[in-house]
């Protein structure tokens, strides 16, 4: 199953965006709905490039969809700081996160997304970025590493990710343009001429 998950990550997403955090990357007060973000979407082929897995977001919930169609569930938290949208997706329950990391913390994959025309985009935090940042001690986050090759478990509280975003949320190299993920509610050609 984690590979299934990771798997449709990548598939929505480039590699190395999934963020290992203690703490979701909001604070109450910052969350909000977004129902006309309910649906099935697609990716949108004339502006990303990428595959035909959909992704169905839900109140609360996403499911993202590997090429072989199956399908992962995941917590997702839309929230906005300083009118910028973004959403923490994570796997918070379940079999899906007891085969991802058990009884630790879930990884996030943190997003900025924005809205126009009936489409939506997804640019995920730079996992790599955050990494590099930390280490050279130019981001204060709180954090740790079991060894020097893991992956960093950042262990900052809800009010240090919100600052983090707040001051990065335009940051072209926290989240690069190449790697936003315009999405349309509309099926690939493909799809719909079946």
């Amino acid at each position: 199953m984690k590979r299934t998950f990771l798997r449709a990550i990548s598939c929505l997403f480039l590699a190395g965006c999934v963020v290992g955090s203690s703490n979701p990357f909001y604070t109450p007060g910052l969350v909000v709905d977004m129902p006309e973000l309910n649906g099935t979407w697609y990716f949108d082929e004339s502006v990303t490039a990428k595959d035909e897995s959909p992704l169905v977001v839900s109140d609360g919930k996403m499911t993202i969809y590997d090429d072989k169609g199956v399908g992962a569930d995941t917590k997702a938290v839309f929230f906005k700081i300083d009118g910028v949208i973004f959403v923490d997706i994570f796997p918070d329950e379940g079999a899906l996160k007891n085969d991802l990391v058990g009884d630790n913390p879930p990884v996030h994959l943190i997003s900025r997304v924005k809205t126009a025309n009936g489409k939506v985009s997804f640019n995920p935090l730079d996992y790599e970025w955050l990494a590099k940042e930390a280490d050279a001690n130019r981001i204060q986050l709180p954090h740790h590493r079991v060894d020097k090759d893991a992956d960093i478990l950042f262990t900052a509280s809800s009010a240090q990710w919100v600052e983090l975003l707040r001051a990065h949320k335009d940051d072209p190299l926290a989240f690069p343009p190449d790697r936003e993920a315009w999405m349309t509610n509309k099926p690939p050609q493909e799809k719909a001429a079946k």
